[in-house]
């Protein structure tokens, strides 16, 4: 599941992309950035592909409609790994709750918590040395052991997340 969100600091707004993990309910993958381009999807996706060696066969990727998910490029780089792209009905909050709940521990726990932040180096800093980003495991006897149906990162094809 992924997810973009903001954090105001005293420079101006910070956007941070999220990609979790559907069955350990981690954040696996993340960028952060001043713009919303496409980019920053795409960089969070390029350190999902990364913490999973490559290994996106079959999976689905679930996002909301945000026009950095439905971009050209992003779901052609997603296609190019192996994942399902998967998105969110219209007026549907629901339907990405997850990502939506990890990003409120994120801004709770993180970002109100220990703020003010002064910039993008501040929020960088905080979300990698915050807890709630698992880093990626070294070994493939590391990871965890997934639930029936569900593979890491994303779900199975033809899976559910409700």
């Amino acid at each position: 599941m992924a997810d973009i969100t903001h954090v105001r600091t005293w420079s101006g707004s910070v956007y941070v992309a999220f990609i979790v993990d559907a069955f350990s309910r981690f954040i696996v993958a993340w960028q952060a950035s001043t713009s919303l381009r496409t980019d920053l999807a795409l960089d969070a996706l390029e350190m999902a592909i990364w913490a999973r060696r490559g290994e996106l066969e079959g999976l689905v990727h679930h996002s909301d409609r945000g026009s950095q998910y439905l971009s050209i490029r992003y779901t052609e780089r997603l296609a190019d790994a192996g994942g399902v792209v998967s998105v969110g009905s219209r007026g549907d909050s629901y339907d990405n709750a997850l990502a939506e709940t990890i990003i409120g521990l994120y801004k709770a726990e993180l970002i109100r918590r220990r703020g003010p932040w002064r910039g993008i180096d501040d929020v960088e800093y905080g979300t990698r040395v915050g807890g709630l980003v698992q880093p990626p495991p070294s070994s493939r006897a590391d990871r965890p052991r997934p639930a029936r149906g569900v593979r890491g990162c994303l779900l199975e094809k033809g899976g559910s997340d409700r």
